[in-house]
């Protein structure tokens, strides 16, 4: 038994550690994000970055390494500014950046209910050492949510090395489907007091050169966090709560959706990271964090942390801090790190400031020199040795004073509680057209330029920004419309609603040959699903124009290319792979449905589908009905002008009925609707789907509103079926993320289970 003091640790807790030690390994620290982050690729295209915004206590000369690559992004800059940042200093101290668009929101002595979270009250939030950060970061997000931002880059005032291209990258990831993208952390590292004092027991040598020994070791500790993260506001419902590590709880359910990456470093300043009491109101936060991702780890549901877990988990990590301390008692000499440090000098001496080498060889160094200090029995050896262990032993009054199997159950409770206050708070927000206005509304005042953010403006050609577009006199909702980069480098672009985490299924909506989903019938149902089913996540690709122009692009004239873009749709939207799906197709769109991986689809619905029999591309031009009565002709075989002859040859040989029956055999359920002009080939559907069911309506245009009605009681009844069937086969009891209701979480999503990183299927 190992005879190493407790510091004052109750003598319940110290015998019921020396019990458990005599008989159990000690646990490693635990994994975190590594087995969950995406490494994001280089070649996406760069997307619009709206803002950054910086989260501020001090004057401003902090923020002129952001406030630069701000403006050569030509960004909205937006400090929160509190503490010894005002307004005014603020202003001052960026005033000489060129072309500079600033905005600065006075938050000192903020309040609002919209913001007061449960957590607040908890214990562990009432000894916070991360003062308003929390709030800021919330604030933040509910101003980009009003405003209609899609790409918002959060990051502290002590952090620096961003770059407009490598923002530009991370920018198009979040455009292109990913929730949020953080960035490797380099320089001084940004973890736990308790963590620094375990990096003095223990140093990897640098097995190479300098630089290629510490990008693998960062490639080996990646982790994603709130001082630098780029972020969709539109679509981020969690809550940054007032525990510390609350940006890895508030990236948590993405994380384990696969929607997180990670592109790119960034540099953190040097702290001290054993001064004051911070051991101590971080150890409550740390022992939390760790619970929940051990129990993401195993694949288990926040109802499973229960007391009897919490008390393992406690256990373990005093093991770990028991552990630390006999490690740093016996510290001994280390010559590797004498040989790292000459080998740091060296570099140092010889590297390239403008490669931007310099910053990161003297971080590193500092980091040697402090570990083989804290092995000297020199006063500063001695001075640092007892900082450290006056550290671990805060930690360890902790587990006295606060941190319990009672407490950790009760946070568990309270973070549920803040994100579903936070979920229903940013869905009830307002749309607004400048910051100002968006400080308004929280009582705030914005100082700068009032420059207004709604920038979505209209797109070229007659397709109207969803954002602005009226359906039926309901306004779209903000931000509906998506657009994902094709592996040929073609770009696809439609209607998307619905946020993956809340939704209990999808449904992708394949129109017809007639055009867009903007213009075809189905924008209607876009519409009524949007305005009748917000439990659903719902999909629109325009399949035959590209840069949203009318204009067909030869390339989109091939049905297999339109499966591919489906398929590669389906592996690359978020939450499309995970939620049952049920395939809605129009015309030509019913029969590209048929086509589909059968492992994807959870059911079909079929309006008036095409027929490779029906004769479609032996009239010299073809009639279609657009909403409201509208008819169009488009011409066939005519060069390729509107349908080439070589999509005629390629859907009379379409093998329609072998796609139904793969279908069928993968228990997919088949629903056909026709009007009275598309009876005859979707009975046909039918005979070759068995256990397919036909509706006929007596109308005579699939826009009428009878059609319509049958459309959505087949979606109603294909969803139930297919949810029910999911919940059979993968809800084993395990809770929902964050939540206690079951219906309002996809059972897919119930369980903290990982499926593999996304990719597109081959044909």
């Amino acid at each position: 038994m190992l005879a190493v003091p407790m510091f004052g640790v109750r003598e319940s807790i110290e015998h019921g550690v020396r019990h458990h030690m005599a008989r159990t390994t000690l646990k490693p620290a635990f994994v975190g994000h590594q087995p969950y982050l995406r490494e994001l690729p280089k070649d996406v295209r760069p997307g619009e970055i709206d803002a950054i915004v910086v989260p501020t206590i001090n004057d401003g000369k902090d923020l002129i390494p952001m406030a630069q690559c701000a403006a050569k992004a030509k960004s909205l800059f937006v400090p929160l500014a509190s503490g010894d940042a005002t307004p005014e200093s603020v202003r001052e101290n960026l005033a000489h950046i060129e072309g500079l668009k600033l905005e600065i929101i006075d938050v000192s002595g903020f309040e609002h209910s919209d913001l007061k979270l449960a957590t607040d009250n908890h214990p562990f939030g009432q000894i916070r050492s991360v003062g308003d950060l929390p709030l800021k970061r919330n604030l933040a997000v509910n101003l980009g949510r009003m405003l209609g931002w899609r790409a918002m880059f959060l990051v502290d005032d002590d952090m620096s090395g961003a770059t407009p291209e490598w923002l530009g990258l991370a920018a198009g990831h979040i455009r292109a489907g990913m929730l949020a993208v953080g960035f490797a952390g380099a320089g001084f590292p940004d973890h736990s007091s308790v963590e620094h004092a375990a990096e003095l027991t223990y140093r990897e040598p640098l097995r190479s050169t300098p630089h290629r020994s510490l990008s693998e070791r960062a490639r080996r500790n990646l982790a994603v966090s709130g001082n630098s993260l780029m972020l969709d506001p539109s679509r981020f419902d969690e809550p940054f709560v007032s525990f510390y590590n609350e940006d890895w709880l508030a990236v948590l359910p993405a994380l384990l959706r696969y929607q997180v990456g990670i592109l790119g470093r960034m540099v953190q300043s040097r702290y001290e990271p054993f001064d004051g009491r911070r051991a101590f109101t971080q150890e409550p936060g740390e022992v939390f964090t760790e619970g929940v991702f051990e129990l993401a780890r195993r694949g288990r549901g926040l109802g499973d942390a229960d007391m009897a877990f919490w008390e393992v988990q406690q256990r373990h990590r005093l093991l770990r801090l028991r552990q630390l301390t006999r490690n740093l008692q016996e510290l001994t000499f280390d010559p590797a790190a004498v040989a790292d440090k000459e080998f740091l000098e060296a570099a140092l001496r010889n590297s390239d400031p403008s490669a931007g080498e310099t910053q990161e060889l003297k971080d590193e160094l500092a980091s040697v020199e402090r570990y083989l200090l804290a092995r000297e029995q020199s006063p500063a050896g001695i001075e640092l040795r007892e900082k450290v262990m006056a550290t671990i032993e805060l930690a360890h009054s902790a587990h006295v004073d606060i941190v319990n199997p009672p407490n950790l159950s009760s946070g568990v409770r309270a973070w549920r509680d803040d994100h579903k206050k936070i979920a229903e708070t940013r869905d009830a927000l307002p749309s607004v057209a400048s910051l100002g206005e968006a400080a308004s509304y929280y009582g705030l005042r914005s100082v700068g330029s009032s420059i207004p953010q709604s920038r979505r403006l209209a797109k070229r050609g007659t397709l109207r920004s969803a954002r602005n577009a009226v359906v039926h006199g309901t306004k779209a909702s903000k931000n509906n419309e998506f657009s994902l980069d094709l592996p040929d480098g073609h770009r696809l672009y439609g209607l998307r609603h619905g946020d993956p985490l809340k939704c209990s299924a999808a449904v992708l909506l394949i129109h017809g040959l007639g055009g867009a989903p903007e213009l075809s019938p189905m924008r209607e149902w876009v519409a009524r699903l949007r305005r009748t089913r917000s439990d659903l996540l719902v999909v629109a690709p325009n399949l035959y124009h590209e840069e949203k122009e009318l204009a067909r692009s030869s390339r989109n004239c091939s049905l297999t290319t339109s499966v591919k873009d489906l398929e590669f749709l389906l592996a690359n939207t978020p939450g499309m792979a995970e939620l049952p799906l049920i395939v809605l197709g129009h015309g030509m769109g019913g029969l590209l449905a048929t086509a589909l991986t059968p492992a994807q689809v959870g059911g079909l619905v079929l309006v008036n589908p095409n027929h490779p029999n029906d004769g479609l591309f032996n009239q010299e031009s073809i009639h279609l009905s657009m909403l409201g009565g509208q008819q169009i002709r488009m011409r066939v075989g005519v060069g390729g002008i509107d349908v080439p002859k070589e999509m005629g040859e390629e859907y009379q040989n379409w093998p329609v009925h072998t796609h139904l029956r793969t279908i069928v055999y993968n228990d997919a359920p088949v629903r056909v609707v026709a009007d009275s002009t598309g009876s005859r080939f979707a009975r046909d559907y039918c005979d070759h789907a068995p256990g397919s069911e036909l509706t006929t309506v007596n109308a005579r245009s699939i826009t009428e509103p009878s059609v319509t009605k049958a459309v959505m009681e087949a979606v109603r009844v294909a969803v139930a079926g297919a949810v029910s069937s999911s919940t059979t086969m993968t809800n084993s009891g395990s809770s929902p993320i964050l939540g206690e209701n079951p219906a309002a979480h996809n059972s897919a999503l119930r369980t903290w289970t990982p499926s593999p990183p996304v990719r597109a299927r081959p044909r």
